[in-house]
């Protein structure tokens, strides 16, 4: 995230949209350019149902008018023509990299200084986005167990 605010208007906490009569949670919005950046790792969205709800999500979002971009770990098999594909574990600038050359391929104008910031070995904001991607997964967990604690009082 901290590296798109580099390129683009980005709100820390603007994750919410409503669509389609329901809440969603998106990872990043970047409203001007009504793109929306989802992460998906292997580990929480390799099952069958997860990607029927990425699916759902991303159509969902494509209906109303949003361009989905989703980084997807591989193995994951992609959900559109505008997913990205990363290697497990791979160096977070490269993925950075990939999802900015996609938008830029979406908006179909070149990104004021993309040049520069591809031939960097380093992001710029490393710091503060690792603590914004460790946030994402501790609220991704907390999303899982608090659906999973909703199973168990069902049984």
């Amino acid at each position: 995230m901290f590296e798109l605010a580099e390129f683009f208007e980005i709100g820390l906490d603007d994750r919410k949209l409503m669509e389609d009569g329901h809440i969603l949670d998106c990872d990043i919005i970047i409203r001007k350019e009504e793109i929306i950046i989802e992460f998906d790792g292997s580990y929480w969205h390799g099952s069958d149902q997860m990607y029927k709800r990425d699916l759902a999500k991303t159509e969902t979002l494509s209906k109303a008018g949003w361009r989905v971009i989703r980084v997807r770990e591989e193995p994951l098999e992609s959900i559109s023509a505008d997913d990205v594909s990363m290697p497990l574990r791979q160096d977070m600038k490269l993925t950075a990299n990939s999802f900015l050359l996609k938008i830029q391929e979406i908006l179909g104008n070149p990104l004021a200084g993309i040049n520069e910031y591809l031939v960097s070995p380093n992001r710029r904001k490393s710091k503060e986005s690792k603590a914004f991607a460790d946030l994402l997964m501790k609220r991704s967990s907390d999303r899982r167990n608090a659906e999973q604690l909703g199973d168990l009082k069902k049984e």
